[in-house]
Parts: structure tokens; sequence; C-alpha cells
């Protein structure tokens, strides 16, 4: 199975890169690849069976800023709209951002 993964340079995305060592991965990430530019998206997203979406501006938007980065929807809906269009029926999106204080493990929910 091939996989899109948007955050694969990310902690998680790790993990899960080394954990399903069966599956290929399409790595999605910047500065060499952008979600917030819907075309690469879905031209990349069109070769995969699934897609697993991480990618976030973690330092502009999480539990504690009490902002919303508008770059954080906008890459989750060209994600969504690109599977969409391409026929990908599984899309698995998560975040921790604004449910865990990271520094101190804390669960905010």
């Amino acid at each position: 199975m091939k996989v899109f993964l948007t955050g694969a340079a990310g902690v998680i995305g790790k993990i899960i890169r080394s954990q399903l060592p069966q599956h290929e991965f399409l790595s999605f990430d910047l500065p060499n690849r952008d979600a917030r530019q819907y075309e690469p998206v879905l031209t990349a997203i069109a070769e995969c069976d699934a897609a697993i979406h991480l990618a976030w501006d973690t330092e502009g938007e999480n539990w504690n800023t009490g902002k919303i980065n508008p770059d954080n929807a906008l890459m989750t809906f060209n994600v969504y709209a690109a599977a969409l269009a391409s026929g990908v029926k599984r899309v698995i999106m998560a975040s921790s951002v604004h449910a865990n204080d990271l520094a101190t493990g804390k669960v905010l929910i």
C-alpha cells in the first residue's frame, strides 16, 4: 500500500514510518512540498491508496496560543479535497496539538 503522508518529518510521522515498514510512504513535507498548495497535493495523492495528514503549524496554533492559523485549515482542506477528487478512500487525520500540554504531558480535554 502506498500512503501519502504530510508531517512525515515530525515526531509522529517518523514513528509511523518506522513502525509500518510494509507500506510505501510518499512524504509530503516542507520545504520541498507544501500542503497549502492544492495542485501538488492533488498530483501526489493520486498515486496513493491512503493518506495520513499530520502537518500542522504547532508554533502558531497549539493548545496554549488561543489562535487559529488559517494555513492549518487550508492544508487539511487540500488533503481531503484531493483525496476525494482522486478516489483515495482512506484518510486519517491526527493531532494532539489542541489536547495536550506537550511540556508537562497534561491532558487538557
